[in-house]
C-alpha cells in the first residue's frame, strides 16, 4: 500500500505472505537507496521539500510565491496550486487554460510590502475569471 498524506509523503509497503505480515522499507531515490525486510512494525519516513513550509520556490534565482486557484469555468472546476512572481496579475488553469485574476490571499501586506500568507502558506488566490 502506498500512502500520500498532505504535505508529507509517507510511503509504506506491506507484504502479506502465508498470513504473516512482513515489512519492506523503501527509501526514495536521493534519500537512501536500499531495501530491507523486517518483522518489526512498518517504518514511516517523511520527505518535505524546503519550499513547502515557506511557500516560496526559487526558479532560476527568481522567487515564486504559492497561489491557490479554483477554476471558475463551469465545465472544468479544477483547483490546484501554482507558483507565481510578485508582478503576475493573471494565472492560467492547469486543466482548461481559463485565465483568472490574482489577488492576495488575505488582502494584507506586511511592513515590507509583501503579501501575508494564509494559514495554508498561500500568498495569493485566484478565483475569478479575467
Amino acid at each position: 500500500m502506498i500512502m500520500f498524506c498532505g504535505p508529507k509523503i509517507k510511503v509504506q509497503i506491506e507484504r502479506i505472505d502465508s498470513m504473516k505480515e512482513s515489512c519492506r522499507k523503501v527509501y526514495i531515490q536521493g534519500v537512501k537507496r536500499s531495501l530491507s525486510t523486517s518483522e518489526e512494525e512498518p517504518t514511516w519516513f517523511e520527505i518535505k521539500p524546503d519550499w513547502y513550509d515557506s511557500g516560496i520556490k526559487d526558479k532560476d534565482g527568481v522567487p515564486h510565491y504559492r497561489l491557490r486557484y479554483w477554476c471558475q469555468n463551469d465545465k472544468c472546476r479544477n483547483q490546484g496550486n501554482q507558483y507565481v512572481k510578485l508582478e503576475d496579475i493573471e494565472v492560467e488553469c492547469h486543466n482548461c487554460g481559463a485565465m483568472h485574476k490574482i489577488r492576495t490571499a488575505l488582502g494584507k501586506l506586511d511592513e515590507s510590502g509583501m503579501p501575508v500568507a494564509d494559514r495554508y502558506g498561500n500568498f495569493f488566490r485566484a478565483d475569478e475569471l479575467v
